[in-house]
C-alpha cells in the first residue's frame, strides 16, 4: 500500500498493487506529489524512501517503479552461564523451520569447497553467527548439546519479519542477537545412617572423577547435603568414604 500526498503534505489518495504489482491513482491535476511505500507483504521490508512524483501534461500515464528487498537477518547467539553471565563455550544449536526441517546455510571453505552449516557452535566467547540469512518466517533455536558441566536450555521460538528486533554489524550486517543461558548441573551429597536414615557428621568424604582420578574435593560431613555445581553429564564419578 502506498500514499499519495501532495506538494502541502495533504494525503489525496492511498493505493494497493494487485496481483501483477501494479497500483493505479485516481486522475491527478497538474503540479507536484509524493508516493511513500506504507506498507508490503509481510516477507518484503518497508521502502520509506519519499518519492517525488511530477504531473505535468494531460492524458498521460507515469510510471514510477519502486522495488522492495526481501528481509533477511542473520542470528547470532549469545551463550552465558545463567548464574554468572560467563560466556560459554561448546554449546551447539540447530535452527529449525516451522515444519521441523533444520535450517542449512551454505558457504565456501579455504579451499573452495562448498559446505553446508548445520549447526552452530558458540566460540571462547560464546558466541555462535549464522554463515547465511534467514528470510521471512517462523523458526525454533534447538540446543543439541550444553557446554559440560550444563543442563540444555528449552528451545526457543522467534520470527523473522519487519517486526525483528536487530543491529547492523560491520561485515556481517543485520543480525538479531540471541541471547541463551544455562543452568550449571547440580548434585548434592549427604551422608546418612544405615540405621536412622540421619545425617551422619565428622566422616571424611572424596569425590573424584573416575577416569582421570582427578580429585573434585575432599572434606568432612555435617548435617547439610554439600552441594556440586557442574559435574559433567555423562561422565562417572567417584565418591569414597576416608
Amino acid at each position: 500500500m502506498f500514499t499519495v500526498k501532495d506538494s502541502k503534505g495533504h494525503i489525496v489518495q492511498e493505493i494497493t498493487t494487485d496481483k501483477d504489482g501494479f497500483a493505479f491513482t485516481d486522475d491527478l491535476r497538474y503540479g507536484q506529489y509524493f508516493i511513500q511505500e506504507k506498507s508490503t507483504p509481510l516477507e518484503f521490508w518497508v521502502d520509506k524512501t519519499i518519492y517525488p512524483l511530477s504531473i505535468l501534461e494531460d492524458d498521460v500515464t507515469v510510471v514510477k517503479y519502486i522495488p522492495n528487498k526481501t528481509i533477511e537477518i542473520k542470528l547470532q547467539v549469545e551463550k552465558i552461564d545463567f548464574e554468572t553471565e560467563i560466556p560459554l563455550s561448546g554449546a551447539i544449536f540447530e535452527i529449525h523451520d516451522k515444519v521441523g526441517s533444520t535450517v542449512s546455510f551454505d558457504t565456501i571453505n579455504d579451499n573452495g569447497d562448498v559446505v553446508s552449516q548445520t549447526q552452530l557452535t558458540t566460540n571462547d566467547k560464546g558466541i555462535a553467527t549464522t554463515r547465511g540469512f534467514l528470510k521471512a518466517g517462523s523458526y525454533t533455536l534447538v540446543e543439541v548439546q550444553a557446554p559440560k558441566g550444563y543442563l540444555k536450555s528449552s528451545p526457543i521460538e522467534f520470527e523473522i519479519n519487519q517486526s525483528t528486533e536487530y543491529v547492523e554489524l560491520p561485515v556481517i550486517g543485520k543480525t538479531k542477537i540471541q541471547t541463551v543461558s544455562n543452568h550449571p548441573t547440580q548434585t548434592k551429597i549427604i551422608k546418612l545412617s544405615e540405621n536412622t536414615g540421619l545425617p551422619l557428621e565428622n566422616v571424611t568424604l572424596r569425590l573424584s572423577h573416575k577416569q582421570t582420578n582427578e580429585v573434585i574435593l575432599e572434606w568432612i560431613t555435617d548435617t547439610e547435603p554439600t552441594l556440586f555445581k557442574g559435574l559433567e553429564i555423562g561422565e562417572t564419578y567417584i565418591i569414597e568414604e576416608i
